[in-house]
């Protein structure tokens, strides 16, 4: 990473890249050292620290371990809670958003040179340093109603859209043809009334009704199901983590069973990560070129047009630059 993408963060900040843009359990792992060392609990003064169910934080057999010996509970929130239970998302990112917003508008407002990416740091930390507030953080945990405890931060109607989709799936009510009652007529039609000539009476179809005499019944279920509701599969195949203590011990021996179970393929984003730091560098001039058997001359690999005889894509003379990877140039004759 390059230092100058940090120029103007505030003092004590550190950078971390990763190539896939996301964040990895290493790169977590050592951003707790760090909460660590700025926080630096104790025995007599523990730190809880609650965090969402992201894999970096729930499947880190090294985080828990960091966290146990350092005095450190971590706490998961429930799936698709974050926006009520989670300090930072209810109180801090809304006005760092609106102050990082306003540190760009004036930069462009006052400044003829065009934004670039080792500016935008500088803008960023002066938007924290307005928001980190002792109030701010307070507020968080105030209005998430963690401390003050508050068990009443959710309404009957946050779970109204729950109540719905769950009558949705529920299954049919089986109808019984000896309970099953019809109209005597469905027609409304206006009768006289007694009382004035002029007065006209609407007939109520629903209030005689008599039991059908018919066995046979039709439920509208069997006419038009009720639809099933799509669900989404994730991309990542990982299924939500609940509420529960990260660091307790039952969820630590869980987590190590099921981490010992196939541990190559627990282990292959770590591996993939090790490759590309060792061979990033040469990985691509050697997808490039490969050696014949029985022929001393290098033979460009083709990117992606047709395959010659032996099987193995050769350079198209109609390729351009932009089909080679960054920094190789098209091999010449």
């Amino acid at each position: 990473m390059n230092d100058l993408l940090m120029r103007g963060a505030p003092p004590g900040t550190v950078g971390v890249a990763h190539p896939s843009g996301w964040v990895q359990t290493n790169i977590f792992t050592n951003w707790f050292q760090h909460f660590v060392d700025k926080v630096k609990p104790t025995e007599d003064s523990p730190v809880l620290l609650i965090l969402d169910g992201h894999y970096s934080h729930v499947r880190n057999v090294d985080l828990i371990e960091s966290a146990r010996n350092n005095h450190v509970t971590i706490v998961s929130l429930p799936p698709h809670c974050s926006h009520k239970l989670q300090p930072l998302d209810k109180t801090f990112m809304g006005p760092l958003k609106s102050h990082y917003s306003e540190e760009i508008r004036q930069r462009l407002l006052h400044s003829d040179k065009p934004l670039s990416t080792y500016d935008m740091m500088e803008l960023f930390g002066k938007a924290y340093l307005k928001v980190q507030t002792g109030e701010i953080a307070k507020n968080g945990f105030e209005k998430t109603g963690i401390f003050p405890m508050n068990k009443n931060i959710f309404t009957d109607a946050d779970y109204l859209a729950s109540v719905q989709e769950s009558a949705k799936t529920c299954s049919p009510h089986t109808i019984n043809p000896n309970e099953k009652v019809q109209a005597k007529s469905s027609s409304i039609e206006p009768t006289p009334s007694l009382g004035h000539p002029h007065e006209l009476v609407i007939a109520d179809p629903y209030n005689d009704l008599q039991p059908s005499t018919s066995k046979s019944s039709v439920s509208p279920y069997d006419i038009t199901p009720v639809p099933s509701k799509k669900r989404k599969a994730s991309n990542r195949g990982r299924k939500a983590v609940g509420a529960c203590i990260i660091t307790g011990t039952p969820y630590k021996e869980a987590l190590t069973q099921s981490l010992t179970v196939n541990p190559e393929k627990n282990s292959a984003k770590k591996r993939l990560d090790l490759d590309f730091q060792k061979n990033k560098t040469k990985k691509g001039k050697d997808l490039l070129t490969t050696k014949f058997k029985g022929k001393s001359q290098d033979k460009p690999v083709k990117v992606g047009s047709s395959e010659d005889s032996d099987g193995v894509s050769i350079v198209d003379d109609n390729m351009s630059d932009f089909n080679f990877p960054v920094g190789v140039k098209k091999p010449k004759k």
